[in-house]
């Protein structure tokens, strides 16, 4: 097959003037948007940040927060839920950890369960709906065969949110 020269595309685009033209406009519209790209949208979005957006989610932030004193009666109400969906608890551990730059405290249980998937779904449902102010940030199952009947050996790290509302 022989090269395209330049004497060929001339010949090509005189006798197919509609092609000359479409090419052409394809062309020039090219050379104008590669001489003005347009601008991003993330610049213009970074360089206006509300400051009422920001509060009102700091608000809404600090609405999801449970108080100190709710602590207690939250970590038992997950423990009577696991109790409640027939799961046997191992021994629990309590950490808490201060965030200062969210002004907020991070109270962790970690709890041991052992019981059947189904029971240990049902629980997990449950007190995430129960509790707001509530997150799992560590599940691990383990599966055991014994007897004929499967148990799971279930490690949840329960974590919620503790600090004082906005005035």
């Amino acid at each position: 097959m022989k090269p395209l020269t330049w004497l060929d595309l001339r010949l090509m685009l005189s006798r197919q003037p509609a092609v000359a033209a479409l090419l052409g406009i394809i062309v020039a519209l090219s050379g104008v948007l590669m001489a003005h790209p347009p601008q991003t949208q993330d610049a213009n979005l970074s360089m206006a940040i509300d400051p009422a957006r920001v509060i009102a989610a700091q608000r809404s932030f600090r609405g999801t927060l449970i108080a100190p004193s709710a602590l207690a009666a939250a970590q038992q109400a997950v423990l009577e839920a696991a109790a409640s969906q027939r799961l046997t608890i191992g021994p629990v551990d309590y950490v808490q950890e201060v965030d200062p730059a969210g002004n907020f405290i991070t109270a962790s249980m970690r709890l041991p369960l052992t019981g059947s998937y189904a029971d240990i779904r049902h629980f997990v449902d449950a007190a995430l709906s129960s509790q707001p102010a509530m997150s799992i940030r560590h599940l691990s199952l383990q599966r055991e065969a014994a007897d004929g009947m499967v148990v799971l050996n279930a490690t949840l790290t329960v974590q919620f949110l503790v600090g004082e509302a906005i005035r």
